[in-house]
């Protein structure tokens, strides 16, 4: 079974951020991180539960991937993969969650 990737608007303002961020030294570098993060993405497609359940939140059936120094969280619910943000690890979770 394929699941579908589903992308909130904070986990693509996440990507947009961290890619002007990086930017700012290297428009390479930028590019190859997040299309790094969005292939790491892509294999939740087929394999939905590959990512470790996220501690802060356990109640919430939350699962995080982690690439470079990034936390993709995200939920598996029916056949979609709903990515609800990407983080820098040093952060603060429950700060960068409820931010908005």
């Amino acid at each position: 079974m394929s699941y579908k990737i589903v992308w909130t608007k904070r986990a693509i303002e996440n990507l947009q951020s961290i890619y002007d961020y990086i930017c700012e030294d290297s428009q390479f570098q930028a590019q190859k991180v997040i299309k790094e993060v969005i292939e790491c993405v892509e294999v939740l497609e087929s394999f939905p539960n590959m990512g470790v359940v996220v501690k802060e939140f356990p109640q919430y059936g939350l699962r995080e991937l982690l690439k470079y120094s990034y936390r993709i969280i995200y939920k598996v619910k029916d056949s979609n993969v709903q990515i609800i943000t990407i983080v820098h690890s040093k952060q603060n979770l429950k700060t960068a969650y409820y931010k908005h």
